[in-house]
């Protein structure tokens, strides 16, 4: 095979980056961790105790409403009026409070599917997926638990996978996750979180496999930050620069680490980036749906934000401060990601 040829098969398989185009985006995907998004009835099934009217946090039924409506009020102001396509969240307690946010909240204007089940998680919290049943057509959809080298499923959130098409015939792979946290130290904790990576990674590379070019995009609560091994040995998340394989897949939370005073949460006073937008290659291309690395951002409007007055600054409105009931959003921000038809 002469070199000619051979240049021509390597183009096919590296996009050149572009910049974010003008107007408004033909889908939005967005994901937020909405902060212990509990109803108001004790399960005995999982450990939701604290969220129980006579617990010390006093959750009730009017608290659970106000906090349903808070999240339709972030999701229609991160579309700016525009219902976003896709809903990824992390930290709702099971289907009733998901179909109450759609059913009984002015979301239900929206035609909205859901894509939820329950996991192992012993507090009861999920992730999960809204999406548009109006410009959306939900493929298939998957819930991968988090197994251990001796096979036995970890007691955490299943990885929620859904492949979409749209409008267009473009396929679109969504994942959402939301990995096991630093709770008892971040080195103590790292290989669950590693697990999660290596799992993640393998669902990947099956798609890959398949269809090279495939439009993939990994969001989530990460519990680690974009420069952390798990995401950049285990996943093998990789900055994008200049041009990039299709193939790969690309981190563009990145620059939210770079930019001073900013991140997904707060904790002793300094932003981490645990909420990320990653991308397979294929999405930041020039043809068909595409993305961009300027595409992806923080919604950090001052309305999610509390003054911070213990070490300056803001800080994101909790719904809770330890036990006391602040009334705020969540103690993350959310993420978005949008994209367009070329």
């Amino acid at each position: 095979m002469n070199r000619f040829i051979l240049t021509i098969i390597s183009l096919l398989f590296i996009t050149h980056l572009s910049a974010q185009p003008k107007g408004k985006p033909d889908l939005k995907l967005v994901f937020y961790n909405v902060e212990n998004f509990y109803d108001w009835e004790n399960d005995p099934k999982t450990n939701d105790e604290e969220f129980l009217p006579e617990s010390q946090r006093r959750w009730t039924k009017h608290r659970f409403e106000d906090k349903a409506m808070k999240l339709f009020k972030v999701f229609t102001a991160v579309g700016e009026s525009e219902f976003p396509d896709i809903i990824g969240m992390a930290e709702v307690e099971n289907l009733f409070v998901l179909k109450y946010l759609v059913n009984q909240t002015p979301m239900q204007k929206v035609s909205l599917g859901i894509v939820h089940r329950e996991s192992a998680d012993p507090r009861g919290i999920d992730a999960c997926m809204l999406y548009r049943t109006d410009k959306l057509t939900l493929i298939n959809s998957e819930f991968i638990s988090l197994r251990q080298k001796n096979g036995q499923i970890q007691q955490t959130r299943d990885i929620v996978y859904a492949s979409f098409r749209t409008r267009q015939k473009d396929v679109l792979h969504v994942f959402v996750n939301h990995w096991p946290s630093r709770r008892g130290g971040e080195l103590e904790t790292q290989q669950k979180r590693n697990n999660s990576a290596y799992v993640l990674r393998q669902k990947i590379d099956s798609i890959l496999k398949t269809d090279p070019n495939a439009r993939i995009i990994i969001t989530g609560d990460f519990n680690d930050e974009p420069f952390n091994a798990s995401i950049t040995k285990t996943l093998k998340a990789l900055t994008p620069e200049g041009s990039v394989p299709v193939s790969g897949i690309y981190n563009l939370s990145g620059k939210f680490v770079k930019t001073f005073g900013t991140g997904t949460l707060k904790f002793k006073g300094n932003w981490s980036v645990f909420d990320q937008i990653i991308v397979s290659g294929a999405l930041l291309g020039n043809q068909g749906l595409t993305s961009c690395t300027s595409c992806a951002g923080v919604f950090n409007k001052q309305f999610l934000l509390n003054e911070d007055k213990t070490h300056m600054g803001f800080t994101p409105w909790r719904t809770y401060n330890g036990l006391n009931f602040s009334g705020g959003y969540s103690d993350h921000l959310p993420v978005y990601l949008n994209m367009y038809f070329r």
